[in-house]
């Protein structure tokens, strides 16, 4: 019963032992197409995948049943899991990194960025590797429009505080990524701007983050402060 909130938390490569590894892909293999899954059933697909060993797979299963003292904690223990496997993970990259730094292969600069996208990939998705199997996005699809169909929202995302944008874009969603384009001087970071207050209102349990390569930290708050208190921005500026 608990497999599917696990599934979306493991990998089989999280786990140290072998035997480990062999048991959860087993038993992922098996949830993927539906199978009953118990003691007898798993062992008979270790048979299947060619991981079974006469002398110790059957009393590990069992070993395991006596061990484990309920499956209630099951998200508490899968977390256990991820987290060692990410102290290891970090354990790994810093050995590779500190090889790096003694073979001394590369300029500094070529050293340092292949660090930061070792430690970057450990931070994103806990390893470089890029591929994920469709059961698992489609079990986080599911849960998504599970989320969707009982928030009650006219928009799956947060509101811009735009009405007739929120239709066109469904609010602001993870993983978007939406460009504001238009000539100079036709008000893009005072729309930008304009939405990110416009959320941080609406939405003070959530953080709001601003980047500019054009104005001050000082010039972006005067900009609110304008906006906010409907004064003209150059009057806010001459200090009038």
């Amino acid at each position: 019963r608990c497999v599917a909130d696990v599934i979306g938390m493991l990998r089989p490569e999280d786990f140290y032992l072998q035997q480990n590894r062999d048991l959860f892909e087993a038993v992922y293999s098996m949830f993927n197409f539906s199978q009953v899954i118990d003691p007898v059933t798993v062992l008979e697909k270790l048979r299947e995948m060619g991981t079974y060993d006469e002398r110790t797979s059957f009393e590990y299963i069992k070993q395991l049943m006596l061990v484990t003292p309920t499956a209630a904690n099951v998200l508490q223990y899968a977390q256990i899991v991820r987290d060692k496997a990410l102290l290891r993970a970090v354990a790994q990259a810093a050995a590779e990194i500190g090889e790096d730094v003694l073979a001394g292969e590369g300029t500094a600069q070529d050293i340092l960025e292949s660090a930061e996208k070792k430690i970057f990939a450990l931070r994103k998705g806990r390893g470089s590797e890029s591929l994920e199997p469709v059961g698992t996005i489609l079990l986080k699809v599911y849960d998504r429009l599970n989320e969707l169909a009982l928030s009650g929202n006219a928009i799956p995302g947060l509101s811009t505080g735009f009405v007739d944008l929120d239709r066109k874009v469904n609010g602001l969603n993870k993983t978007d990524l939406i460009l504001i384009a238009g000539r100079p001087g036709m008000g893009k970071t005072s729309m930008g701007l304009n939405i990110a207050l416009n959320v941080a209102k609406k939405h003070p349990d959530q953080t709001v983050a601003f980047f500019s390569l054009e104005m001050s930290r000082e010039q972006l708050g005067m900009r609110l402060l304008s906006g906010e208190s409907f004064l003209d921005s150059q009057v806010l500026l001459t200090g009038q």
